[in-house]
């Protein structure tokens, strides 16, 4: 039922269906195949992105289902990092890091520089980043700093990001405090 939202009318549904999908690790293998699929028909930018992330969330999962599927995944979502879509690229970049790859954090401060506010629907890009990053003190404080370097990210986004981290970890406010400030 899951698999067959991704062909509804709406986006936003699509949308919804790939992010769900991309959390039942159980049926990767039968879902990652899929997934990919869809990917080379949608134009909705936030479903194209939902279907990026559902792929790369799917891999990190166990179990014999994904062993025949992996490699093609992984060199399907190495395509989106290197492409030009800016927030797929952003995508590939914090998936990377999800999966524990060297140089991750830089590239994915590096691609916050031409990402859009709202990358999903009703999700702001620093929800988004505070989700994949989790508690990683030192990726959070980065991305907080970072964002208020590029134009994309002064304002909203800026500050949520660096209030989040600040009233996460009291040691934060020595590095954000003085860029919050200026």
């Amino acid at each position: 039922a899951l698999l067959g939202l991704l062909g509804d009318d709406d986006p936003a549904v699509r949308a919804a269906a790939a992010a769900v999908l991309g959390e039942l690790s159980w049926c990767a293998g039968d879902v990652v195949p899929v997934v990919r699929a869809r990917f080379a028909g949608e134009r909705a930018h936030a479903v194209r992105l939902a279907l990026v992330l559902a792929v790369g969330h799917l891999l990190d999962a166990p179990g014999d289902g994904l062993d025949h599927e992996r490699p093609r995944a992984r060199r399907w979502l190495q395509r989106r990092r290197t492409g030009d879509d800016p927030t797929l690229r952003l995508a590939g970049a914090l998936l990377a890091r999800r999966a524990g790859r060297a140089r991750a954090l830089p590239t994915v401060v590096e691609a916050l520089a031409d990402a859009g506010p709202v990358p999903l629907p009703g999700t702001r890009l620093c929800d988004w980043l505070a989700s994949e990053l989790g508690a990683d003190r030192e990726a959070r404080i980065a991305v907080a700093a970072r964002l208020f370097q590029v134009r994309g990210g002064a304002g909203q986004d800026a500050l949520r990001a660096a209030a989040a981290a600040i009233c996460t970890w009291r040691s934060a406010a020595g590095p954000l405090l003085p860029i919050v400030a200026e």
